[in-house]
Formats: structure tokens, sequence, C-alpha cells
């Protein structure tokens, strides 16, 4: 059929160009004909349908959550717009993956079970509410606050908040030795581990931080500063994380093995924590030049071009 309309079509020279909409509204057609009653469409709720348990969460600043064993299996929080701190990943940043005990049991092909939602290092990672099965006994001084037949919703009532200033920090720099430090750990609220040479724990002086905006790339913080202080943050310490503080670059530490933190002057301060990988400006760079000179050369008069060459030779 299609080819008879297209033989057709062809005769008549002035519908030339209307060839290939034809062809496609006829292929759009034809597939209708064929399949058009085999795949249903389906709402996005069959996919993804709204959960009672998760209506309760409320929050002002940014939480992570976490599930204990199977239940809620990562990549759903994607669907319900939820951060899931057990991770399911093709690539997981090394040193990630060295803290991943201190939080939950590695499986080997797919995500971190976690089967302790008391683990100190969940409090630092964020986690705000646990997702358990039904029934699941809360842990001392825990809320429940959501239950029906498909599971029990915990609020974590010693969770940190995604930037925070911790009391004491440990610095050292051997990997060994640092995740050494974070076993002994029982509140990191209280206490940290920043990369340096290694130097007996000092106290942090006393600072007030508010997360003004924040998005997946993107942290914006008002700090109080009455001495000079160290911001700790839960944020994963991928390359790319660059530091702006009152408008100008500052550098980034790692703590706590696999994420960040920083260091500032006493005074009020505005932070921006913002995921741009130098390497992608580069990149953007030698793209533009590159299609700047390929349209310089097809633009250009091809004899100017032919003399050029003849001058070179």
């Amino acid at each position: 059929m299609l080819g008879v309309v297209l033989l057709l079509v062809l005769k008549r020279s002035q519908f030339e160009k209307a060839i290939p909409i034809v062809a496609l509204l006829l292929l759009l057609a034809q597939r209708r004909v064929e399949v058009g009653q085999a795949y249903a469409t389906l709402p996005s709720r069959a996919f993804y349908p709204p959960l009672s348990l998760l209506k309760t969460i409320s929050a002002a600043e940014p939480f992570r959550i976490a599930a204990i064993g199977r239940t809620f299996i990562p990549e759903m929080s994607a669907l319900y717009e939820l951060e899931d701190v057990r991770g399911d990943g093709a690539m997981t940043l090394a040193h990630l993956g060295e803290v991943v005990p201190l939080f939950s049991v590695a499986q080997p092909l797919w995500f971190n079970r976690i089967d302790d939602p008391t683990k100190p290092f969940l409090n630092f990672l964020n986690v705000r509410y646990v997702i358990a099965p039904p029934d699941y006994p809360a842990p001392e001084g825990w809320k429940i606050v959501g239950d029906d037949h498909g599971g029990r919703l915990l609020e974590n009532p010693n969770v940190l908040p995604r930037a925070f200033v911790p009391r004491r920090v440990f610095r050292e720099s051997d990997p060994a030795r640092q995740l050494e430090l974070l076993r002994r750990i029982t509140d990191f609220g209280e206490e940290g581990v920043v990369e340096g040479p290694p130097a007996p724990p000092f106290q942090i002086g006393e600072a007030t931080v508010r997360i003004s905006s924040y998005s997946a790339q993107r942290m914006e913080l008002e700090i109080d500063a009455r001495e000079r202080a160290l911001v700790a943050t839960s944020l994963t310490g991928w390359p790319g994380w660059q530091l702006r503080l009152d408008g100008k670059e500052a550098p980034l530490l790692m703590y706590n093995r696999a994420f960040l933190a920083f260091v500032l002057p006493p005074g009020r301060h505005a932070a921006v924590l913002f995921y741009w990988p130098r390497s992608f400006t580069a990149g953007l760079w030698i793209s533009a030049v590159s299609l700047l000179a390929t349209v310089i050369l097809f633009a250009w008069p091809r004899t100017h071009i032919e003399r050029g060459l003849d001058r070179m030779n």
C-alpha cells in the first residue's frame, strides 16, 4: 500500500516534498491497525500507585529514606521521588563502597541490604524515615508515623541534617585508619573524620547552618559562625563538586571517607555547593571550537581554502 501511494505521488513533482510526511503517516496508521489492540495503554498509577504509607512523610529540609531487608526495593524510591541510601547502580564510588559496611550488608549483585535501622552512620546519611515490614517493632525512641497492611513507616529521631557542624573532628590521611575511626564513632553529630595529615582530635567552633535551597546537583547554605568552623555534609564526594563561599571559589575536603566538608572563618556566610565537573567545561569548549571550525570550513569559499593550501605548499 505504501509503495503504491509513493509511486502515485512521485508522478506529480509538486508533491515530491510531501513524501516523507505521507510515509510517516502511513507507517503510523499501519502500526495502529496491526498492534493497536495488542498492547493496551495503561495509566501511570498501574506502575506506581499512590501509597498511603508515604502520604505521612513531611519534612521541610532534604532527607533520605531506607528500608528494612527487601522492603521497598531500590528503584521504587525513584518513582516516588525519594532518596534511598541503599543504592542500586552499575557504578559505585570506591570510597563510598568502603563505608557501606558501616550501615548495611553489601549484596554481590543488587542493592545494599539494611537489617538494623539504628546504625549510627544512617543518622549521618540523613535517613529520616525507614520503611519496614508490617508489625516491625519500632526501635526505642522512634515514632511510627505510618502503618498499613503493606508496611510500617518509622521516623528516626536521631537524624542529622544534610549539612551540619560536628563538635569534634579527627584528622587522618591513612584510609584504613579513617575506617577504623569511623567504626568507633557512635554519634556522628559529635564526631567525624576529615582527610588530612594525622593530628589529635580538635574541637570545632560553634556555628549554625541553614539549607536555603536544595536540588539534585546544588545545595545553598546560610551559615553563622561564631568561630572558625568546619561544615560537614552527607553529599557523596564524586569528582566534579565545587564550592563557592561568599561568591568566591573555595576548597572542599573529604569527610567521613566518602563525603564533602569545608572550613570557613568566623562571620555570616553564603555557601553554594554545586556539581559541575571541570572536564565537562573543557568538553564544551572543545565542542564549541570544533563546531566553529566546521562552520567556517563549509561557509568559506572553497577557492580561498585551496589558495591557502597552495601557499602552504
